[in-house]
């Protein structure tokens, strides 16, 4: 009696369903990021966003994920965060402790 498994068929149906919605939360995000790029992050300035934005909620993302995407890509936001306020970059801090991990576990820094 292959194929009767009442879980597999629930187990497709919701990777289907759970595909069609990451797509969808894809497309919708990638729209608030353009408009909040263009036009700046502020709700009220920005009919885009402010279009974009609903357009959002009605396909039921999260609030605080769609404010991420906003504040990642709003120009005012994102002009001054080249450099935190210690002076190294978090790249860089990243680099320098994958490299020390890396040579003290090989125990050579040639």
């Amino acid at each position: 009696m292959s194929g009767h498994s009442k879980w597999a068929t629930i187990k497709h149906r919701k990777g289907a369903a759970d595909k069609a919605r990451g797509k969808l939360f894809a497309r919708v995000l990638r729209q608030v990021e353009v408009a909040a790029r263009e036009g700046g992050g502020d709700l009220d300035a920005n009919p885009t966003l402010r279009t974009m934005y609903q357009k959002a909620r009605d396909a039921s993302i999260p609030t605080d994920t769609i404010d991420r995407a906003v504040r990642t890509r709003s120009p005012a936001i994102t002009a001054g965060t080249s450099m935190p306020s210690g002076g190294c970059s978090t790249a860089a801090r990243r680099a320098a402790r994958t490299s020390a991990r890396r040579h003290s576990a090989t125990g050579s820094w040639t």
